[in-house]
């Protein structure tokens, strides 16, 4: 399972890879390392937070 653990105002919130394929639409699939690095860097754009507080998950183990 791949998730998102994104620091925001001091608390950790989680993000499942298969909840942000359906906020944006397509079919939940096993994406890349490079894709996977592409959406942690536009998740802290969005956010405006530093590129480390946002940490990619393997199966609750940090990966990126």
């Amino acid at each position: 399972m791949i998730d998102f653990e994104i620091m925001l105002e001091g608390k950790k919130r989680y993000m499942s890879w298969d909840k942000l394929c359906e906020f944006i639409g397509v079919n939940p699939y096993y994406p890349s390392t490079p894709e996977l690095v592409g959406v942690k860097e536009q998740l802290a754009d969005r956010l405006i937070i530093p590129l480390e507080d946002v940490v990619v998950r393997l199966n609750r183990q940090p990966i990126l």
